[in-house]
């Protein structure tokens, strides 16, 4: 995945995010912090933990997608 969409996947999940609250605060400062500087696989461990709490949870979705495409070997991928 070349850079300007990883860099639109992740706006697109920040600005679903994005809110008022510190929850929503705290969370995307940390995908934030962890997709460009951190272990990658945590992001997939929000990403679960969302996605077992509510299988619907379209930043989960998202963040567990962005995560497969980004670091999936090319061999598992398929047209």
């Amino acid at each position: 995945m070349n850079k300007a969409t990883t860099r639109i996947a992740i706006a697109a999940v920040l600005v679903m995010i994005a809110g008022s609250s510190s929850a929503q605060t705290d969370l995307y400062s940390t995908v934030t912090n962890l997709w460009w500087e951190g272990p990658k696989t945590n992001i997939l461990a929000i990403a679960e933990e969302r996605l077992a709490a509510n299988t619907n949870d379209i930043v989960g979705i998202i963040l567990k997608t962005e995560y497969d495409i980004s670091f999936s070997p090319a061999t598992v991928l398929s047209n």
